[in-house]
């Protein structure tokens, strides 16, 4: 059942791949911000099928009520303009990163001040400066950046655009320094676009994610997704760390939750319950559905304390 639809932009990985040559495994061309943008939407519940760029061209992806580009270098032309249509025709179009974005710039409703900025650059230049003494954080023009969510703040260092809202709402924000009383610059921000929306992130949140899955990065992530796309067929109030899968068979509406908290929870290169996992029982889970008719619901034994709202369940 179409929910959100997850964009594995082919195109930016081939390139990235004839780069780095044949030693390059595919997947690891852009895992970092595709399994980080992948990781942010399953935390926050909702039913996501990966689909082919492709698939945005041939119109197979307008039944999906909200779709998600992970950030890349570059998407093909045909792509943008039917992402662009999709999303003025009444869809909501999540775009994960500072890149990617630039393809946006007319639809975002912010001004796009220069290039993105590659904060490593400057991280390179300070170590090879330092001259192997690993104190080049300490000096002066060492770069920090700063999401905040709540009042509260965490590192989301990599590459970000400076960008100035005009239309667009702005959805968070990122500050220079450990201090929130500073002037803050515009880390997300959400926009109509048609009868649809558009809404985007000028800082690497998801690559972050990927690498630690902080939970004031998972919080900022969520208020710019639900603005976008607030009403799922299925809404779970639990543990980040379950899973939702919606299927159809016949005339029947099938919720799969799937328990993937275990040990190590926070490892990276783990993204399935496989060998070296331990399940851990998950408990106090909350469902609405939205749906009309019977649930039939199987709870499997680390699922504990499942309750539905909404319609009858069988």
């Amino acid at each position: 059942i179409p929910q959100v639809g997850l964009i594995l932009p082919e195109e930016s990985m081939q390139k990235r791949l004839a780069r780095k040559g044949v030693a390059y495994r595919l997947h690891e061309c852009n895992r970092p911000p595709m399994i980080g943008l992948l990781r942010l939407l399953l935390h926050a519940h909702y039913s996501v099928d990966v689909r082919s760029e492709r698939d945005a061209v041939d119109g197979r992806l307008q039944e999906f009520p909200m779709l998600a580009v992970p950030e890349c270098e570059s998407l093909p032309g045909d792509v943008v303009e039917s992402l662009k249509t999709y999303a003025a025709s009444g869809g909501s179009l999540l775009l994960g990163g500072p890149r990617v974005a630039t393809l946006f710039q007319a639809e975002l409703g912010v001004r796009f001040e220069g290039e993105p900025v590659d904060m490593r650059d400057t991280y390179r230049k300070l170590e090879a400066q330092d001259g192997g003494r690993a104190l080049f954080f300490l000096y002066p023009e060492f770069p920090e950046l700063h999401v905040e969510a709540d009042g509260v703040i965490a590192d989301c260092g990599g590459v970000y655009q400076h960008v100035t809202p005009e239309t667009a709402e702005v959805m968070s924000r990122w500050y220079p320094q450990k201090d929130t009383r500073a002037p803050g610059h515009c880390a997300a921000s959400v926009t109509s676009c048609g009868s649809g929306s558009i809404g985007a992130f000028y800082v690497p949140l998801p690559e972050v994610y990927y690498q630690g899955q902080h939970p004031l990065l998972h919080q900022a992530f969520q208020k710019t997704a639900h603005r976008l796309f607030a009403e799922p067929m299925v809404e779970v109030d639990g543990s980040k760390y379950v899973d939702v899968s919606l299927k159809k068979k016949d005339d029947q509406i099938i919720v799969h939750l799937v328990n993937t908290f275990a040990d190590p929870p926070h490892h990276r290169h783990r993204h399935t319950v496989a060998d070296g996992f331990i399940a851990r029982p998950v408990w106090a889970i909350l469902c609405r559905f939205a749906a009309p008719g019977y649930l039939r619901m199987v709870v499997g034994h680390s699922l504990q304390s499942l309750t539905f709202y909404g319609h009858q369940a069988a």
